[in-house]
């Protein structure tokens, strides 16, 4: 977005369009107030309007927004902030507000024991090619006795007494807040040598409908049965839906789950962060935090527990982001329409990177000699190599090596391999590199085109996978449908002797 129209008072600003101002109430538990209309929404507390800039505003263009650059703010802008002024990098996304003293300063923080808390809230709008990881979409509701967050518990008090449920349990998160679940302070949870979840029944946790709430995890979530007898084929079952994993910088995990000692892990339009994402200097944040990582022994520490322990988890990832999988062979690893990224490496493994020794899916105890778990897939974008004892699914896109145990059974088709001495089941339907060309809009995690297939890649990629749509995490999206029947229309309603020529631009 050009600064200018993000500017009051310029011929061609017009930012009441995109930024607001308002006030929300902070006595309230949890706060209320935040109706979100625009892009960029900041929220002061209401017992700071009178403070802040008199006369009180009551709408936000009676703030003066000023589009700028803010790259290096500290050595000093061109033109100095003004009180009663908000600048907005609309390239980095960096924000000043300006204050008249410093008692406005002070009172838009909070103290806290360690050091300060902001009192701000801001609600901003991002760009993504689909439905796929943690959005803000609309969600069936949840059932009756179900126990909401935020009501008058916090998400952490929410998980407490899941050993004693009687009846199984959802938790709903009815906000895009920030939660924190620190595992060691929920009693109960220390056992096998870890902190882990000890579930009588079965366990949901969503986002309601229209929320993307941010989870950050001071310790891996893990998830087991009061006894390794007591679990079935059919039960306990996990589901994870609408949520925004993280690890807390505090403690910063070594992966996001790592225990799954369930009958099904569910994890529905989720993302669990990978990293990887573009700093304000333009460069590539490490990618340090694996999504799963599951062992054969399921986390119990008695081997009769080992024996005792009945189902062979299915881990159900769909329309998910994650990090790396690292799931050892007891398990069976189903994926529809989601991304995988390598999460190990100091940069990512795109398209013509060279290897690193770290991998997207593979095995968790000695990835570069054992297999990882059996996988199945229905649309995959898979930055980074695959090692798995046996595959079958359509529809993906492995950037790097693709190698199976067992290349005798199972069956690939319509998908893109990267053509590096891969080691593949039969397979039909499919292209490989370099002959079929392949490039995205971004493999940089959060931007806005990440995973994209962009215009410039073999046609076969976009059209020939399954449905004859486009291979990869956003076929079910049916580009190459609209595209043709848009040029269908085109044609078949211009005059004679007239060509449209369409450019796409997102």
């Amino acid at each position: 977005m050009l600064d200018a129209r993000l500017t009051s008072g310029s011929p061609a600003g017009h930012p009441e369009a995109y930024v607001q101002v308002d006030f929300f109430n902070a006595a309230a538990t949890p706060p209320v107030g935040f109706d979100r209309d625009v892009g960029l929404h900041l929220f002061f507390p209401e017992a700071l309007e009178p403070l802040l800039i008199p006369p009180k505003p009551k709408t936000a263009w009676q703030w003066r927004f000023r589009g700028d650059n803010l790259c290096a703010w500290e050595t000093g802008l061109r033109r100095p902030l003004r009180y009663g002024e908000i600048i907005i990098d609309p390239d980095i996304g960096r924000v000043l507000i300006g204050m008249d003293n410093s008692a406005q300063v002070d009172e838009l923080i909070t103290p806290q024991d360690s050091g300060s808390e902001p009192r701000i809230f801001v609600s901003f709008t991002y760009g993504a090619v689909g439905p796929v990881g943690a959005h803000p979409v609309t969600r069936a509701p949840g059932p009756v006795d179900l126990r909401a967050v935020p009501s008058d518990s916090s998400l952490q008090t929410a998980l407490g007494g899941l050993d004693t449920a009687t009846l199984p349990v959802v938790i709903e998160i009815n906000d895009s807040l920030v939660h924190r679940i620190d595992l060691s302070a929920l009693a109960g949870t220390n056992i096998d040598d870890g902190t882990s979840l000890r579930l009588a029944q079965s366990l949901t946790i969503r986002a309601a409908g229209e929320q993307r709430p941010i989870v950050l995890l001071a310790q891996p979530l893990a998830f087991r049965p009061l006894a390794a007898a007591a679990a079935t084929t059919e039960a306990p079952l996990v589901r994870l839906e609408g949520l925004y994993l993280a690890p807390d910088p505090a403690t910063f995990p070594p992966a996001l789950i790592t225990r799954a000692a369930v009958a099904r892990l569910e994890i529905i339009g989720c993302t669990l962060a990978p990293g990887g994402h573009a700093l304000r200097d333009g460069t590539r944040a490490p990618l340090t935090t694996p999504g799963l990582r599951l062992e054969n022994g399921y986390g119990f520490v008695d081997p009769d527990d080992i024996r005792d322990f009945v189902p062979t988890p299915d881990i159900i990832i769909q329309r998910s982001i994650t990090g790396a999988l690292a799931i050892d062979d007891r398990y069976r690893l189903d994926i529809k329409e989601s991304i995988i990224e390598e999460s190990i490496a100091d940069v990512g493994l795109g398209v013509g990177d060279p290897p690193t020794g770290s991998f997207a899916i593979a095995a968790a105890t000695n990835p570069g000699t054992d297999w990882g778990a059996p996988l199945n897939f229905d649309g995959l974008t898979c930055f980074g190599p695959v090692r798995v004892t046996r595959v079958g699914g359509v529809g993906a896109i492995f950037t790097q090596r693709f190698e199976v145990l067992d290349n005798q059974h199972g069956c690939i088709k319509w998908s893109w391999f990267s053509g590096n001495r891969d080691r593949l089941p039969p397979h039909h339907f499919c292209v490989h590199a370099p002959d079929a060309r392949l490039v995205f809009t971004s493999e940089w995690f959060n931007d806005p085109g990440y995973g994209q297939i962009a215009r410039e890649s073999d046609p076969r990629i976009r059209t020939l996978g399954p449905d004859d749509d486009a291979m990869g995490a956003f076929g079910f999206l049916l580009e190459a449908h609209k595209w043709t029947n848009l040029q269908v229309r085109l044609r078949e309603f211009m005059p004679v002797g007239v060509r449209p020529l369409v450019v796409p631009i997102t």
